[in-house]
């Protein structure tokens, strides 16, 4: 799935008022969809939900697509954007984050401006923000991670390891069995949600399908090693702790980790 450098999954951008109405639409993907129907629904169901709940929408999943939604409370736009399934909410919610910031710098009086044409030189913006990847390396860095990972990956006690950013985008992986690729990346993305240990490089472990899984993280990236059995998982800690030191630091010296 993600052998090499991972694509975006982006259907649709959306930038909408609560009304409903769509200020900016850009396509990007396969799925199509009358843009005003989709904001439309949003927005109903973001009022419905936070009327009931007393809670802000964060994401739908809608068979094998979410939409991420995001709120700015000083223009009180809507931001929301439709994904595959296996893309990271928290990636996607950062860029949600990076296309809020520049529209709102850029159209300061939103909500005094009714002719929405004005806004469509603003679709280039939130295609550089889509296209950004997690990590900006040269190919050359990336091919020495990878060696990095390969290495890892020949040890007798591991089946297979992932790498991924801080935001749970995927953006290398050795050897992980198909059958687990998208769960694994689940469960990385929910314990991204869930707690803020990956800042320290102490390894913890998950079990994804029956597969013992170290998962280890740093400031900028989360390295999962597939174990081979339970018995494995000491030394698979230690490999993982010592390598991903070293992958950050290659990464760090290269000066091209995309700042938040």
């Amino acid at each position: 799935m993600f052998g090499e450098m991972v694509l975006m999954t982006v259907h649709n951008v959306y930038v909408f008022r609560k009304s409903g109405e769509p200020l900016v639409h850009v396509k990007v993907g396969s799925i199509e969809a009358n843009p005003c129907l989709v904001t439309g629904l949003l927005s109903a169901i973001y009022s419905f939900t936070l009327e009931i709940t007393k809670k802000k929408l964060k994401s739908i999943i809608v068979e094998d697509c979410q939409f991420v939604v995001l709120e700015d409370k000083d223009s009180g736009l809507l931001f929301a954007a439709c994904v595959d399934f296996e893309e990271s909410i928290i990636d996607i919610q950062k860029r949600l984050k990076d296309i809020k910031r520049l529209f709102t710098e850029k159209y300061k009086d939103v909500n005094y401006i009714s002719e929405v044409t004005c806004f469509k030189p603003f679709e280039k913006d939130i295609k550089r923000v889509l296209l950004a990847p997690p990590i900006n390396v040269d190919r050359n860095v990336l091919l020495s991670v990878r060696e990095k990972l390969e290495e890892i990956a020949e040890l007798g006690e591991i089946q297979g390891c992932a790498l991924y950013s801080i935001t749970g985008k995927p953006i290398l992986s050795v050897q992980i069995p198909k059958n687990i690729e998208i769960s694994l990346l689940k469960r990385i993305e929910s314990l991204l949600l869930a707690s803020s240990t990956f800042h320290e490089l102490k390894p913890a472990l998950i079990r994804v399908n029956n597969f013992p899984v170290v998962v280890i993280g740093s400031d900028l990236l989360v390295l999962a090693v597939v174990v081979q059995d339970d018995e494995s998982v000491g030394v698979a800690s230690i490999v993982a702790e010592e390598y991903l030191k070293k992958i950050d630091f290659t990464i760090k010296i290269a000066g091209s980790v995309l700042e938040d």
